[in-house]
């Protein structure tokens, strides 16, 4: 019986002590990577629209620009995705890269990343264009998840540097 207790108490004391302290790691958000650089995202530009050719999303994701009087202003990060879509709105869902004049329902196409861009300049100091990809919306209430998995191009003087971008923003969007 002494054994038995002995073994009992050992058994507590172990117990207590593996108390779990490791943390889960964090979810990154509201930021992106270019070649292990990063930048960070502040909010997002939504415009849906329809014209001859069917219904659109233009999906721009930004820090320190602004969108005031149908004009871009301020200096920063400018990430912009315009969306071939099937219904008037953005939905959820994953939209993969398809671009003109092939494009297919429920992709998006003119994928452009600049980089310290200065709206009213017309300046940056790095520019990609979209080659493929793939960009998974998740939309709850008011509040949209757009994770983004991209390769992207940038002419260097006559010669392509192909660039893995990836990244994610979370939160509401401003309709414009």
């Amino acid at each position: 019986m002494k054994k038995n207790m002995i073994l009992l108490l050992m058994l507590t004391i172990g117990l207590v002590g593996c108390n779990n302290t490791e943390k889960e790691p964090e979810l990154k958000t509201n930021y992106f990577t270019i070649d292990s650089v990063e930048y960070s995202l502040s909010k997002g530009l939504l415009e849906e629209f329809e014209d001859n050719s069917g219904f659109y999303a233009s999906l721009v994701l930004t820090k320190g620009i602004d969108y005031v009087s149908s004009s871009f202003n301020g200096n920063g990060e400018f990430i912009s995705f315009e969306f071939f879509i099937t219904s008037n709105n953005l939905l959820s869902g994953t939209y993969s890269f398809s671009d003109f004049p092939n494009r297919t329902p429920d992709s998006y196409a003119r994928n452009l990343i600049l980089v310290e861009y200065d709206p009213v300049g017309m300046t940056n100091k790095e520019a990609y264009g979209g080659t493929s990809g793939e960009v998974i919306v998740n939309i709850d209430g008011d509040i949209y998840t757009i994770d983004f998995d991209l390769i992207v191009e940038k002419d260097t003087m006559g010669s392509l540097e192909i660039k893995k971008v990836k990244g994610n923003f979370t939160g509401m969007l401003t309709k414009i």
